[in-house]
């Protein structure tokens, strides 16, 4: 057993000056309300005990928690209005961004929105309910027509490593983007919204060693990028300590003594 809060224990110098401050009553008040004076001094001890928090050490547990934090771009430019999909690219890329975070390992996600500029739409998190939530509800603002990939790769070192980044796009990096890339420890996972294959956003997923997937109807395109995205991500393991909380007991005992008291001093 463990106290983690022995400060508490300072309050029983309070003891002794309630027995003090009793001397000096009469004898006959004394003997009326000695029980309830009992009872308050047996729930100020309770009270004491409970403060000090005792806990049961259980040892250690293994907690395995996501190592990588995953970035997600998503193309809001004009370029992304076309109709390769219905209703557009863009309706269509938020429809596979929600159907995509659920074939995660409770990875942490950021989601950002860029076309010339770049846009932090939610911070780092695995409420993916609330990112979906806030990516269907956005304005729809004036856009750039091409969106800007070199901003993009630029706005990631804001996170952490390890870390990767997943573009929804339907156009084409340029080879400034991919040199910035090629030089950054970042993996580039493409999620292509395009009828034609793209041989320079392949290149952009092989040189940082990541990888590419075409859109298509079905939830396989989706399961493929998932599944590229959980297999490099390892766990990490952390210890902590398995404790149980005994202060509840004092507590409830304390406050019956309390009642106990006051009822007593009804009579």
């Amino acid at each position: 057993m463990e106290i983690l809060n022995p400060w508490a224990l300072i309050l029983l110098i309070f003891i002794p000056l309630f027995f003090k401050h009793r001397k000096l009553n009469t004898l006959k008040k004394i003997t009326i309300y000695s029980q309830k004076n009992y009872f308050f001094l047996i729930a100020f001890l309770l009270l004491v005990t409970a403060l000090c928090r005792p806990v049961i050490n259980n040892g250690y547990i293994n907690v395995k928690l996501p190592k990588t934090n995953i970035i997600i771009g998503l193309d809001i430019s004009k370029n992304m209005q076309k109709h390769d999909f219905y209703p557009d690219n863009l309706e269509f890329a938020k429809n596979k961004f929600s159907k995509f975070v659920k074939y995660l390992n409770y990875e942490p996600v950021s989601l950002l929105l860029f076309d010339k500029d770049v846009y932090l739409l939610s911070p780092l998190s695995t409420d993916y309910n609330s990112v979906v939530y806030l990516l269907i509800h956005i304005p729809k603002i004036q856009t750039s027509f091409y969106p800007d990939f070199y901003n993009l790769i630029k706005k990631t070192n804001q996170f952490k490593n390890p870390k990767v980044l997943v573009i929804f796009t339907n156009s084409t990096a340029s080879k400034k983007a991919l040199e910035k890339a090629k030089n950054k420890n970042l993996k580039v996972f493409i999620y292509f919204i395009g009828k034609q294959q793209n041989k320079t956003m392949e290149n952009f997923a092989r040189i940082t060693d990541g990888g590419i997937v075409y859109a298509g109807y079905s939830n396989t395109d989706i399961k493929n990028l998932s599944s590229m995205i959980n297999s490099i991500n390892k766990k990490r393991v952390i210890k902590i300590k398995d404790k149980k909380e005994l202060f509840y007991y004092p507590l409830f005992l304390g406050i019956l003594f309390i009642f106990l008291a006051l009822f007593k001093g009804r009579k």
